[in-house]
């Protein structure tokens, strides 16, 4: 290939690989199912008790938040005055379990204005369900409030922030051997540095997460590393990297 061929080459995948390196979608960790939806509504309309009712539209707030994130608001919200209403009732020995899921639901309801772009609104929702992992030491709840508060200022191109909520995330799944958890957190940490134009240090942190992902044997998040890293040779015009 001779030079002019490789600029011609090279600007044609720069224009592909703009798509390959995006700031992660806030509500990346829902699976939402149609089927699952309109079985949890149907259980919604049963005389069920409130504790199980909570649950239910905890569930629908976080399966609809991609879906339909206003509907996802409005489940969110009436499961969080139900909740509070239910932990004022408590029991001493209930309590517990009442808060995780209450920091669960407000989690999620924070997760639905994030993915409308409110920001504003969803920034204190996490922040309060963090209060309540944290009291009840919820560790899963922790990483994951740490996750998604990294995704939000990460959305905002508020990047320093990002990154120190990210790594947050890493050293709680480290407790927790979260190997997934942790290579989502070092790839994301990997698209900040490509979005500030720091190829090196993106590919440094997209070959962390690649080989984290191996070993846990995760075939989408594999697939997802290797364009990644592509992307960074493409861009560098590295061909022979780049296709290998």
């Amino acid at each position: 290939m001779n030079s002019m061929q490789r600029i011609f080459t090279c600007l044609f995948f720069l224009n592909i690989i703009a798509g390959f390196h995006q700031a992660p979608v806030q509500a990346f960790d829902v699976g939402s199912s149609k089927n699952k939806i309109d079985s949890l509504e149907n259980q919604l309309e049963a005389q069920i008790h409130d504790t199980v009712r909570a649950k239910t539209l905890n569930l629908l707030c976080y399966y609809l938040v991609t879906e339909d994130p206003q509907k996802a608001i409005s489940y969110g919200s009436s499961c969080i005055a139900l909740l509070e209403t239910l932990i004022n009732q408590s029991a001493d020995a209930e309590l517990p379990g009442r808060k995780v899921e209450l920091g669960k639901c407000l989690s999620s309801t924070g997760m639905a204005y994030a993915f409308m772009g409110s920001y504003e609104t969803a920034l204190p929702l996490y922040e309060r369900g963090l209060d309540l992992f944290n009291e009840a030491d919820f560790k899963p709840g922790i990483s994951l409030t740490y996750y998604r508060l990294g995704s939000l200022y990460d959305e905002q191109g508020n990047y320093e922030l990002a990154i120190d909520y990210y790594l947050r995330s890493i050293r709680i799944d480290e407790q927790l051997n979260d190997t997934t958890g942790i290579a989502q957190n070092t790839n994301n940490i990997g698209i900040i540095y490509f979005n500030q134009g720091d190829l090196d240090k993106a590919l440094e942190y997209y070959e962390r997460a690649l080989k984290l992902r191996q070993r846990v044997g995760h075939q989408a998040g594999i697939a997802i590393s290797f364009n990644n890293m592509a992307g960074i040779y493409f861009y560098k015009c590295d061909f022979d990297q780049a296709i290998e």
